[in-house]
């Protein structure tokens, strides 16, 4: 019952849209045609060329394929039965004059049309791309070529104390600042690495992040190029807070018990 409801629901919704595409593509031929009139009447004449085609072409962009092939050819229907033909006239001429215009108007339908879905299909996979990045639970920042910031998950703006909007643009220097647990000595960012290597960069252990809000976080990260074939369009860092993991191997450690040697005496670690 309720697989019938949703099938009947979205049948609906499907054929609302379809009247709205067709709807929107009769609506603008309609606008253009009373222009025509209305101008007429009023004793202006203009090149009707300009509004066909941004008729036709919002059809197509905002339409589709199918109401943008309706709209050419209710335009040519209607050029073809109100246009006067001289008696001397070619008549091979005249129809291939008219089939050649249609040609055109079919040729922008399936340009534009092509043109939209190709951006509807690129948003869609960026967006996709972005909340399956929100969605890791590791932080994850993305810099161009030249190491400045695009963007960061939800994770990794807790980890940094850095926002969206304020790291936009800025060196990922300034937003990762790395540090080695047991000297303080600056890392050296990983990025930089990456573009200068074109491979994969993993961290080495005790590496400290020091947030914006001066909270320092043992972490693990690596990083590695982002590539279009054999270019490097820019790097994706992935770093994961390892403090709580690093407090337990350290309280193991100071707990474990000692091995005692002949005599009661501790013996030493084997190596």
């Amino acid at each position: 019952m309720t697989l019938s409801l949703k099938s009947g629901l979205e049948a609906v919704t499907g054929k609302r849209h379809l009247l709205w595409r067709y709807g929107l593509a009769v609506f603008l031929f309609a606008a253009t045609i009373g222009l025509s009139l209305l101008l007429t009447n009023l004793g202006i004449r203009i090149n009707l060329t300009i509004p066909v085609v941004l008729a036709l072409a919002a059809t197509a962009w905002y339409c589709g394929r199918g109401p943008g092939l309706l709209i050419s050819v209710l335009f040519q229907t209607t050029t073809i039965i109100y246009t006067t033909i001289p008696p001397d006239s070619n008549m091979a001429r005249v129809a291939f004059s008219y089939f050649s215009v249609f040609s055109l108007y079919v040729f922008m339908v399936f340009v534009i049309s092509g043109l939209n879905r190709v951006q509807r299909r690129l948003s869609e996979q960026r967006d996709l791309l972005q909340v399956t990045l929100s969605s890791i639970g590791d932080g994850v920042i993305t810099t161009d070529t030249k190491g400045v910031v695009t963007f960061m998950n939800p994770v990794a703006k807790e980890l940094t104390g850095w926002g969206q909007s304020s790291a936009n643009g800025v060196p990922l220097d300034e937003v990762f600042r790395i540090v080695s647990e047991e000297t303080g000595e600056i890392v050296a960012n990983p990025v930089e690495r990456v573009l200068a290597t074109g491979s994969m960069v993993a961290l080495s252990n005790h590496t400290v992040l020091r947030s914006k809000s001066g909270r320092n976080i043992s972490i693990d990260d690596s990083a590695a190029p982002i590539r279009n074939g054999n270019t490097i369009k820019g790097v994706v860092l992935v770093f994961s807070d390892v403090s709580e993991r690093k407090a337990v191997e350290t309280r193991n450690r100071d707990h474990a018990p000692h091995r005692r040697g002949p005599g009661g005496r501790a013996a030493p670690d084997r190596p």
